[in-house]
């Protein structure tokens, strides 16, 4: 079975509750892979009313071999939010 991601990767998940927020990742790596999204079912009801929760990112250089991450979300019911940022072992398709 062929490893994709090398020992440089950044992941964790972690709550938020409805409103807006964000947050800003270091990353000290060029990174080849990078994904942000929802984990699992929403955590809270949702009203009929209200509108869909959304994520969103944007990768920012910070030097030739370093970057930051801002991941951003507008939810409307509690959710976990997911993200790995990683060097991959192979070269991307």
């Amino acid at each position: 079975m062929t490893t994709y991601f090398g020992k440089q990767t950044l992941h964790d998940a972690f709550k938020v509750v409805p409103g807006l927020g964000f947050i800003t990742v270091d990353i000290p790596f060029v990174p080849d892979y990078i994904k942000v999204d929802f984990h699992g079912p929403a955590l809270s009801p949702k009203e009929e009313l209200m509108g869909d929760d959304r994520i969103f990112w944007d990768l920012v250089t910070v030097s030739a071999n370093s970057y930051q991450i801002n991941i951003g979300w507008e939810t409307y019911t509690t959710r976990q939010v997911y993200y790995r940022i990683a060097k991959l072992t192979v070269d991307p398709v």
